[in-house]
């Protein structure tokens, strides 16, 4: 696979001018003067523009640029349809409103400077997410059952005045509801 992404790489930078050299078992290659491709003795892959940081932390894969893809698979273990579950606990709307009103943030959605510091995990955040999108569901079910609750009762005494007001006509006899 590595000589493939190798090949692909290199077809693509063939009209710049690539030029491969190594640095003990890594391999780079360069064009115009500017790093665009690193392969790294570990399998570390690195592609960029050229003008950022080459190694980041423990990514096996980087990509200092914008990167455009046709599909992304991500593997996951859990997805949030325990939201669903008869054990979940949904928070009490007063108690998310005091949580965001303290932190600035959603519960369990990681903070803005967190992820500018350390980026985020694609398939942690789209799992977040989905649970935030369940959650609201749950909060909107909850809603309309009250809701029509108020409407019936709503209905119960509108109903019970009509009665009331038949029996005031009807001679002074009241039905009781």
């Amino acid at each position: 696979m590595l000589l493939a992404t190798v090949a692909l790489i290199t077809t693509y930078l063939g009209a710049q001018s690539p030029s491969w050299t190594t640095s003990g078992n890594d391999a780079f290659c360069t064009t115009n003067g500017a790093t665009r491709f690193v392969v790294k003795e570990d399998g570390t892959v690195w592609v960029g523009n050229g003008s950022g940081a080459q190694f980041i932390d423990s990514a096996i894969f980087f990509v200092d640029g914008h990167m455009r893809v046709r599909e992304i698979v991500v593997d996951m273990a859990s997805w949030p349809d325990y939201v669903f579950g008869n054990n979940y606990i949904l928070l009490p709307l007063d108690s998310v409103a005091a949580f965001i009103e303290k932190n600035g943030h959603l519960p369990s959605v990681p903070p803005a400077d967190s992820v500018a510091k350390n980026g985020l995990n694609l398939a942690e955040t789209n799992a977040i997410l989905l649970r935030k999108i369940e959650e609201l569901q749950l909060y909107i079910l909850q809603l309309n059952k009250r809701l029509n609750a108020l409407e019936e009762q709503k209905d119960d005494a509108c109903l019970n005045r009509k009665i009331g007001n038949i029996g005031n006509q009807d001679g002074g006899t009241n039905v009781e509801p």
